[in-house]
């Protein structure tokens, strides 16, 4: 299987996101990747950013 990967540098940020309560993708203590908020951080050890949608491509793409 292969693995779509990003020209832009990403990945996991092994610290408290600057705003707890925003939605991010977050990684827990056991390794697994979920979407959620940060909130007091039990059971996660890093966050990374959402990426941003591009709404007039999308629109492109549904032939709008």
């Amino acid at each position: 299987m292969k693995t779509i990967t990003s020209q832009n540098p990403i990945g996991w940020i092994y610290e408290q996101p600057p705003d707890s309560s925003a939605k991010c993708f977050l990684l827990t203590e056991g390794g697994i990747a979920t979407v959620g908020r940060w909130g007091d951080g039990i059971g996660l050890m890093a966050y990374c950013p959402m990426p941003k949608r591009d709404r007039k491509a999308e629109a492109r793409l549904n032939g709008d």
